[in-house]
């Protein structure tokens, strides 16, 4: 099976379908690994992925849309 990482930036609630779409695959007999922010790491370790650190933060892009 293949090996896939998959990397996201935004809030929270922007993970929330590459979480599912991690799970689909993972079942599927895929490795999947998340490329994202150190925000992100904690909510996709705690669903058993494994993360890689994407340098940057886009807290400052997105500052002026998080209410």
């Amino acid at each position: 099976m293949g090996r896939l990482i998959i990397s996201t930036m935004g809030s929270i609630g922007d993970l929330y379908p590459y979480i599912a779409l991690g799970q689909g695959l993972r079942q599927r007999g895929h490795t999947v690994i998340f490329a994202v922010e150190d925000d992100f790491a904690p909510r996709l370790r705690a669903e058993g992925f494994e993360t890689a650190h994407l340098s940057g933060d886009s807290r400052p892009l997105l500052g002026p849309y998080l209410r």
